[in-house]
């Protein structure tokens, strides 16, 4: 699993008020393609398997500039979303609409359960999620990287992630997150250009645009992220329950169901899923 953010976590942001946080699921048998076929596009276009930011792809700056050449650059744009489409993989994502979450907890307290630190509150909404993904998909154990940002933002990822698995959350035990999960997380920056942290940068941002269309706030300067959308959203994790809107993109506050169907116009007007993993095995899992 790969995991990337985008967004500020303190500061106001009148062009970008979200903050996302997204996990890319990658089989290990799907890994080479996955690595293979993310090299070999950066290599058709950049000379090179070079990492390739999406802040460039969407502003067309950078390597991803061409000189000027808008023909390269509608020609690579569409080979890196058919690679979005293409690409054997999963996501879970979560978004936070940060004012209004600010409007209704001041504090940053959701509930006794939750952290009140932004950054932490996304990573426990995330991975309640993984578990459920990696369970539905064969009852798998993830290995998680991150990307390295700074010693005290990834202090504060290791933190919530040890948390995770010595005290659960509200909805998942502790014991299914030392049972699906790793112990330790791995830590790589840009210059590793790893493949897998190269798609989860790609993503995290078309799926926090799509929680600002449920949210009723546009995000400007969204070039091609409708055509990445329709790339990015049958990725999603549905929890084996035909729900990404609730296993796989997490928006918070929450959106109400039937506005939901502005991104799945075909979903079930229900609140009932199962959280607990336990009873989607049918047994208790023991102490390991």
């Amino acid at each position: 699993m790969f995991v990337d953010e985008t967004g500020l976590t303190s500061g106001d942001d009148r062009f970008f008020p979200f903050f996302a946080t997204v996990a890319v699921i990658v089989r290990d048998e799907d890994l080479p393609v996955v690595e293979g076929k993310i090299r070999q596009w950066q290599t058709r276009w950049f000379g090179s398997p070079r990492y390739i930011h999406e802040l460039d792809i969407r502003r067309r700056t950078g390597p991803f500039h061409f000189n000027g050449d808008r023909t390269k650059q509608a020609r690579a744009h569409a080979e890196y979303v058919e690679l979005l489409r293409d690409l054997p993989y999963r996501a879970v994502a979560v978004v936070v609409y940060k004012d209004e979450l600010k409007r209704l907890h001041p504090d940053g307290r959701i509930d006794g359960y939750l952290p009140a630190s932004l950054y932490p509150l996304t990573v426990h909404m995330l991975f309640e999620r993984v578990v459920h993904a990696l369970y539905a998909d064969g009852d798998r154990i993830g290995f998680v990287e991150a990307e390295g940002i700074g010693e005290k933002e990834d202090a504060v990822l290791l933190q919530a992630y040890a948390g995770l698995r010595l005290r659960g959350t509200r909805y998942v035990g502790d014991r299914w997150f030392r049972y699906q999960l790793a112990d330790a997380l791995q830590f790589y920056g840009k210059v590793h250009n790893r493949p897998g942290l190269q798609l989860a940068d790609w993503v995290v941002r078309y799926y926090a645009e799509a929680a600002a269309r449920l949210k009723g706030q546009p995000i400007s300067g969204q070039q091609g992220g409708v055509q990445a959308w329709n790339a990015v959203k049958d990725h999603l994790c549905d929890g084996g329950q035909g729900r990404p809107d609730k296993f796989g993109l997490k928006v918070y506050p929450t959106v109400p169901l039937e506005q939901r169907r502005i991104l799945w116009p075909a979903l079930p007007l229900t609140h009932e899923v199962v959280w607990d993993p336990e009873k989607l095995r049918g047994r208790v899992l023991p102490d390991p």
